[in-house]
């Protein structure tokens, strides 16, 4: 079967015999039915050689052996505490690289569908270099939506940040090309066997988020390549098991990102960038940044900016260690502390 004839954009014009064996991971948590539409567009998108893990990460409201009994075709992990988004997928990942026939792993949020035939295109491009570790995809709001959630994006190490391409711009065929890229999102990556083996799973010291920056980034460093595929496309509404303007997920946002730029930087670079960030931007900028950030939301910004000066505080004291979901269950009950003290501290 020739791939040209699914993905038009394909460069290589790759001829398969047969199909190399893709894994796809999908992670639930308390979500049943957005996880539901997720397998089922992996079940018809037309790859021939598709198995599908559903990680489930101890959901409270019992959608993990609901989807067990009722969306057969998957194979079920019900985990049983919520360990976050990096180690719970890497446990699907293990159970994929179990299997010595796998060639790549398919990371998809339950919260998105993957288009017919978007898998072919993904495949192909991977199979079009062995340097190739992750293939990115056109990620849209929504299926009827013209409007982009991610086309990938490059890493900014000086300021800790992925700068994401096209984020809610139209979608106008401006992302057309095939290009290397220096930041997949896990949202929607195809990775290659390789490039797990070598460069190792989801970087697990992040709960919820960056993980995706530090995977991409060591994925690199193992020599491997990040190519965005226009055709390998997905539909994804995003922040379906948080909302980006708690300050729990502020919180965790920010610690995350202290864990990152910490990780990556050398002793010196760290406590410069540390003493920029906690005095200038925590004290002067912060407010305003989340305020626009999350304007769509009404945040609370007093307590979005104590979320990001609590985060500052604590990764002074812990450093880089795994954040778990006991951290952000202490962070919401000083919240609500602070919350209850708020008005004696204004009076």
């Amino acid at each position: 079967m020739a791939i040209q004839k699914l993905c038009d954009s394909d460069p290589d014009n790759v001829q398969v015999e047969k199909w190399p064996l893709v894994y796809a991971i999908v992670l639930n948590w308390n979500r049943f039915d957005e996880t539901k539409r997720c397998v089922e567009s992996l079940l018809s998108s037309g790859y021939q050689n598709l198995k599908i893990v559903v990680v489930d990460n101890a959901s409270a409201d019992g959608s993990g052996g609901r989807l067990a009994e009722e969306v057969h075709g998957p194979e079920y992990i019900l985990n049983d505490r919520n360990d976050g988004f990096a180690r719970g997928c890497n446990i699907g990942i293990s159970r994929a690289l179990r299997d010595l026939e796998c060639r790549y792993v398919l990371l998809i949020n339950n919260d998105a569908t993957l288009k017919e035939s978007a898998l072919h295109c993904a495949v192909g491009k991977a199979m079009s270099s062995s340097l190739i570790g992750i293939v990115g995809g056109k990620i849209m709001m929504a299926e009827s939506s013209n409007q982009i959630w991610s086309v990938c994006g490059h890493l900014d190490l000086l300021r800790g940040q992925a700068i994401g391409r096209g984020t809610h711009q139209p979608d106008q065929g401006q992302f057309d090309q095939s290009v290397p890229v220096t930041f997949v999102t896990c949202a929607l990556a195809l990775v290659s066997r390789k490039a797990l083996e070598r460069a190792g799973l989801i970087p697990d010291e992040y709960f919820f988020g960056i993980e995706e920056w530090d995977f991409s980034l060591r994925t690199q460093r193992a020599g491997f390549e990040l190519w965005y595929e226009p055709e390998f496309v997905a539909y994804h509404a995003g922040d379906g098991s948080h909302c980006n303007s708690d300050p729990k997920f502020v919180y965790n946002s920010y610690r995350n990102k202290l864990i990152f730029v910490n990780k990556y930087s050398s002793f010196i670079k760290w406590r410069l960038w540390l003493m920029i960030f906690e005095h200038f931007y925590a004290r002067f900028v912060a407010r305003g940044h989340l305020a626009r950030m999350h304007r769509q939301n009404n945040p609370d910004v007093p307590a979005l900016v104590y979320a990001l000066k609590a985060a500052i505080r604590d990764h002074k004291l812990l450093g880089i260690r795994k954040l778990s979901e006991d951290d952000l269950f202490r962070f919401s009950a000083e919240l609500e502390r602070w919350r209850g003290d708020l008005p004696e501290l204004e009076a």
